[in-house]
C-alpha cells in the first residue's frame, strides 16, 4: 500500500508541478495531446489518492477505480500510435517525424468533435440554420479534418481512430507494455459496459482484483513519462521537463526491482 501511495503522489505531483510548462505557450497539435493528456492523469490521479486508501475497507470502490483505469489504458493504447511513429527516428529525419507526430495527434484531439456535432443536431432549440453554423464553428477548429461539403461536417476516413488496429501494430513493433495494457482495457471494459457481466467480477478474489489496480497504477507513471518524453523530444521549448522525466524514470526502475511489485 505504502509503495503504492508514493507512486500515486509522485505521479499526481508532477503534473502539478508540469502542466505550468505548457502555460502561455501556442499549442501546436502535439503539444495540445501533451497537454490535455496530463490534464487527464491529473484529474484521475486524485482520485485515486482520494479512493485507493480506502479500497481494503470498501471493495466495491475497486469497481469505480477500474473505470478510471480503463479510461487511462485508453489513452495508452492511444499513445501507442505515437510511439509507432517515433519508432521511425533515426537522427536525421527530425521534420518528418514532427509532421507525422502533429497529423496524428490531430486525429486524436479531433476525435470528440463528431459526436459534439451530431449532439447538435439533436437539439430541439435550435433551427437548422443555428445546427449547421455551430457545427461548422466547431469543426473549423480542425479544417483539414472535415469534410465541409455537407451541411453537417463529417469527418474524413483518413482521420477515423480503430483502437484495436493501433493495438495490432503495437504488437508488430513489440511497443513496451502494448499486452499488458490492452489486456488491462480489455478487463475493465467489462466493468464500463453494463452487461451479464457487469456484477459477476465481484466473484474474482479481491487480492487479484486489486493487484489489476496496483499494476494500472504504475502504468500510469510510465504513461505520464512517455507524455512528457514526447514534448521535450519533439516540440521547442520544453527541455526544462528532463529532470521530471528522469526522476519518473528512476522512481520506476526503482520500484520495479523492488520484491513487493
Amino acid at each position: 500500500m505504502n509503495k503504492i501511495m508514493r507512486h500515486l503522489n509522485l505521479v499526481s505531483s508532477t503534473t502539478l508541478i508540469t502542466m505550468p510548462f505548457f502555460d502561455g505557450i501556442g499549442h501546436d497539435e502535439l503539444v495540445r495531446l501533451v497537454y490535455v493528456s496530463i490534464q487527464k492523469i491529473s484529474k484521475i490521479s486524485l482520485a485515486f489518492l482520494k479512493l485507493y486508501e480506502q479500497v481494503d475497507e470498501s471493495v466495491d470502490l475497486e469497481f469505480s477505480l477500474g473505470i478510471l483505469s480503463r479510461s487511462i489504458m485508453m489513452d495508452m493504447i492511444l499513445t501507442m500510435g505515437v510511439q509507432k511513429i517515433t519508432l521511425k527516428y533515426n537522427g536525421n529525419n527530425c521534420d518528418e517525424i514532427k509532421e507525422e507526430l502533429k497529423k496524428y495527434c490531430l486525429k486524436v484531439i479531433a476525435d470528440g468533435t463528431t459526436n459534439l456535432i451530431e449532439q447538435i443536431h439533436e437539439s430541439d432549440t435550435l433551427s437548422d440554420k443555428e445546427k449547421s453554423e455551430v457545427s461548422i464553428r466547431l469543426a473549423s477548429n480542425f479544417k483539414n479534418v472535415f469534410d465541409f461539403s455537407f451541411n453537417k461536417p463529417k469527418r474524413k476516413k483518413e482521420f477515423k481512430l480503430i483502437q484495436r488496429e493501433i493495438y495490432e501494430e503495437s504488437k508488430v513493433l513489440n511497443i513496451e507494455m502494448n499486452t499488458t495494457i490492452y489486456q488491462l482495457y480489455d478487463y475493465y471494459s467489462k466493468y464500463d459496459h453494463l452487461s451479464h457481466w457487469t456484477s459477476l467480477f465481484e466473484h474474482i478474489p479481491f487480492a487479484h482484483r486489486k493487484g489489476k489496480l496496483d499494476l494500472s497504477i504504475l502504468l500510469m507513471g510510465l504513461h505520464l513519462q512517455k507524455l512528457l518524453a514526447l514534448a521535450y523530444d519533439f516540440a521547442d521549448g520544453y527541455k526544462g521537463l528532463l529532470p521530471h522525466i528522469e526522476y519518473l524514470g528512476k522512481h520506476m526502475k526503482e520500484n520495479s526491482a523492488e520484491e513487493d511489485v
